[in-house]
């Protein structure tokens, strides 16, 4: 009888999930080879491990008599990793980051981490905020930066960037110092990137005012050219694109003022590695504020 981690870690997956598919998709499998990686599995202990339904899976009796076994054989393969990682005689980071801190701030801070680790191996990855949690939970990068924090990973709060309206030269809105986001009840909104919803949730329900329409798009290029062409208005950090290529478009801050929140993302294992700390410090340097609560 032969039991791998791969095929525990996708019935670990399922049974959160309730879904073949969704497990699938978090252990980076096709559904077909999920589902034959599940049966491969029932094959090999005799029993069935997972009830079909309509609505997705559920697990039997006996699924749920060894998940604590299972669970704790996925831990200890993730510690046995970490130490062969940190007994490597070289390292390496992989990174995970939102387009607009990959392009415009993690640059300086690699720079800096490699000053303290000559020999440290930087990989970046560019993903949107959803993506970037989904990349570090399945260990496809070490540490992640974004401003959504998945439940089960550990999140440290990096810094505050500012939140700026984005519109078209002219716009009446533009024409105030600063927009307050009642005046936005009516406006589309351009939404730039998958996790976008949920920032903008917490920005506009505080205020008590109601989410205005979306359209979603994948990044930031494609928001500024729909803003241009007047099909809506967009909100981005202040750090999110170049001043320089602003064109015909104008920005103003919101009142009141208001931020997203940056943080890094790492799973708990693998929070405590000293480069992880190290690029912590390094992200956290110019924001004195976000350090005291740290500390």
């Amino acid at each position: 009888m032969k039991i791998t981690l791969a095929q525990l870690r996708l019935l670990a997956a399922a049974v959160e999930t309730g879904s073949v598919g969704a497990a699938a998709r978090r252990c980076g499998l096709t559904q077909s080879g999920a589902s034959q990686a599940i049966i491969a599995l029932e094959t090999a202990l005799g029993v069935e491990l997972l009830a079909r339904t309509r609505d997705g899976v559920t697990p039997t009796a006996f699924a749920l008599s060894i998940l604590d076994d299972a669970e704790a054989a996925l831990d200890a393969a993730r510690r046995i990793e970490a130490q062969a990682r940190a007994a490597a005689p070289g390292r390496r980071l992989r990174i995970a980051s939102v387009p607009s801190v990959a392009a415009r701030l993690l640059p300086g801070w690699s720079r800096s981490l490699r000053q303290l680790y000559p020999g440290l191996e930087l990989s970046v990855f560019e993903g949107h905020h959803i993506e970037v949690g989904e990349w570090v939970a399945r260990d496809i990068a070490d540490v992640g930066l974004a401003a959504v924090a998945p439940a089960g990973l550990a999140a440290d709060p990096v810094r505050d960037e500012e939140l700026v309206l984005v519109g078209p030269r002219g716009h009446r809105l533009l024409r105030q110092a600063a927009v307050d986001l009642g005046t936005l009840d009516g406006q589309t909104l351009v939404a730039a990137g998958l996790g976008c919803d949920s920032i903008l949730e917490r920005l506009f329900a505080p205020a008590g005012v109601p989410l205005p329409p979306l359209i979603r798009v994948h990044d930031i290029a494609t928001a500024l050219a729909m803003v241009g062409q007047g099909l809506g208005l967009t909100i981005l950090p202040d750090t999110a694109f170049p001043r320089p290529d602003m064109q015909d478009l104008r920005t103003r801050p919101l009142s009141p003022l208001s931020h997203r929140r940056l943080y890094m993302i790492a799973r708990p294992d693998r929070q405590a590695s000293e480069p992880v700390r190290r690029l912590l410090d390094i992200a956290r340097a110019g924001d004195g504020a976000l350090r005291r609560q740290a500390g």
